[in-house]
């Protein structure tokens, strides 16, 4: 055996005790966010308020809401195959009462009153809400990280160049080019 094979046998022998708790997450990395399965985590009306918090967070405009590119599938199959046995029941249950909180009349209102709650949350100093408050902010952070990591918003919506790419150093900033790069 040469050092090199020897190398790619230690590699992957470490590879293969590290990795059985991600197993999931990079299979499902590859796999589209329409395509990932409904993993059931909320049912019903938390369901449903769930969704309305994502897409307040990020709604439809000239590009797609948070739930239009799967960020709540995205979510859900991370909490289910990622998370410790410990880590999701209670992300679970600070998701519960962060939407048991926003109440099932969440969903009846307007998109203004509900920025409207949710900037209220996202500020609040009183110390009974500061679980909730954190969770929403922990909630909010993942929906704008998932949304900008996914491939209809990388290749539609920001300045996209596959790698490898072309590297021209001398190229005119045009303003019509000032759109975010994707990772």
């Amino acid at each position: 055996m040469n050092r090199r094979e020897i190398l790619k046998m230690a590699m992957l022998s470490t590879g293969i005790a590290v990795a059985p708790p991600f197993a999931s997450a990079f299979l499902s990395a590859c796999t589209p966010a329409s395509e990932l399965p409904e993993n059931g985590l909320f049912v019903g009306k938390l369901q449903a308020i769930f969704l309305d918090v994502l897409d307040t967070i990020l709604p439809k405009t000239d590009s797609p809401s948070a739930t239009d590119v799967g960020v709540h599938r995205i979510i859900e199959d991370f909490v289910s195959n990622v998370y410790s046995e410990e880590n999701r029941e209670k992300t679970l249950a600070d998701l519960n009462l962060l939407l048991s909180h926003l109440g099932f009349g969440f969903t009846s209102k307007s998109s203004e009153e509900k920025e409207s709650i949710l900037l209220q949350l996202g500020s609040s100093e009183e110390p009974r809400e500061k679980n909730i408050k954190d969770t929403y902010l922990n909630l909010r952070q993942w929906t704008i990280a998932l949304y900008l990591t996914t491939e209809p918003v990388m290749t539609q919506h920001l300045a996209y160049l596959p790698v490898p790419g072309e590297y021209d150093a001398c190229v005119d900033i045009d303003p019509q080019t000032t759109k975010a790069w994707a990772l």
